[in-house]
């Protein structure tokens, strides 16, 4: 009886862990996109050759 008890909130623990992780990757990758669209975003002014303002368009 102890040992399915054990081996059931084992279990849970697992799937909790599991979950987090999911959200947690699923967080990096959608940093890691932001990171290069601002990058394409900056070489692409750049390439412009024009002064980069971000107040306002321009």
């Amino acid at each position: 009886m102890l040992t399915f008890e054990l081996v059931k909130t084992h279990r849970q623990e697992i799937k909790q862990s599991v979950a987090v992780n999911r959200l947690n990757s699923k967080n990096q990758t959608r940093k890691i996109g932001q990171r290069k669209r601002n990058y394409h975003f900056w070489s692409y002014l750049l390439r412009k050759k024009q002064p980069v303002c971000c107040c306002h368009p321009c």
